[in-house]
């Protein structure tokens, strides 16, 4: 531990309560699974005349703020170390709620497998890392960090400005957009609408069952998708080329720069479409190895 800081633990009990609310600055922030029932156990490690984390209980949410005056770049005239800032959650196996987490430099962590209803995490100048999630909803935001998730089910929002996005395993509905930041993905068997300026996109579909869209001006767009599914492509760019390496694929029109298609015996009118768009960029559709 650096001179000059100190560590504080406090505990709240969790009786009645079901959504778990943090705010923080320069912080990194991790979420834990403890060994208490009812309790959330919080280790801080800051500078030593900071405040530390306030808390209120507010209906059935506990509202935690960490001290946003000294907790930042600077401290004492002197620049702050910030990776030194941690918080520290640690939450029972049995919590199911939602998780609010927000911090202004710091990065964020879900360490584990997460069972919750929902989960929202945001940072401008952090990145924010997720092991395992399992929601309803789930929001992660981003300014300049970094997104990555290894495995996430439920109705997934991933959104950053110049950073990237990467989920290695997808199951639910799944709408990522970045500026300038690279998109890869994984895993998906549902609805999907990708987005990105000037980055690339990558993806992979374990099923297409629904609606995929896929957006970039000046990256290229690349998609791989598993064998025995029945779907359309639709794929077109301004300046680049479109490739399609699926076997058996059946073309309805294809002069280099846009393809329709249909994949498999059973593919209709009603059929989900794979719709893919770039401006200034290539596109490859192949099947998943």
């Amino acid at each position: 531990m650096f001179s000059g800081m100190m560590e504080k633990r406090t505990a709240y009990s969790l009786q009645g309560t079901d959504t778990i609310w943090i705010c923080g600055c320069s912080q990194d922030i991790r979420f834990l699974h403890g060994s208490a029932q009812e309790e959330l156990e919080i280790r801080e490690i800051m500078w030593a005349d900071a405040s530390g984390i306030q808390a209120q209980q507010k209906g059935n949410a506990l509202c935690l703020y960490a001290d946003r005056d000294k907790n930042a770049f600077f401290h004492r005239g002197h620049l702050a170390i910030t990776e030194s800032e941690q918080i520290e959650l640690k939450l029972p196996e049995g919590f199911h709620g939602q998780i609010y987490a927000e911090t202004f430099s710091g990065d964020i962590y879900l360490i584990g497998m997460w069972d919750i209803k929902n989960l929202q995490t945001k940072t401008k100048s952090g990145d924010i890392s997720i092991d395992r999630v399992r929601a309803e909803h789930v929001l992660v935001e981003c300014v300049s960090g970094d997104i990555d998730v290894e495995q996430a089910v439920g109705d997934l929002q991933l959104y950053s400005t110049s950073g990237d996005i990467y989920l290695e395993d997808g199951k639910g509905n799944l709408h990522g957009e970045t500026v300038s930041g690279d998109i890869n993905v994984a895993g998906l068997t549902a609805k999907t609408i990708l987005a990105s300026k000037s980055g690339d996109i990558e993806a992979g579909f374990d099923k297409i069952t629904d609606v995929v869209e896929m957006q970039s001006i000046s990256g290229d767009i690349e998609v791989a998708i598993a064998r025995g599914n029945s779907y359309s492509i639709d794929a077109k760019t301004v300046s680049g080329d479109v490739n399609v390496y699926i076997d058996g694929v059946n073309m309805v029109s294809n002069n280099g720069h846009s393809c329709q298609a249909r994949v498999g015996k059973e593919t209709t009118d009603n059929s989900p479409m794979v719709q893919i768009s770039t401006v200034s960029g290539d596109i490859d559709v192949m099947d998943r190895c």
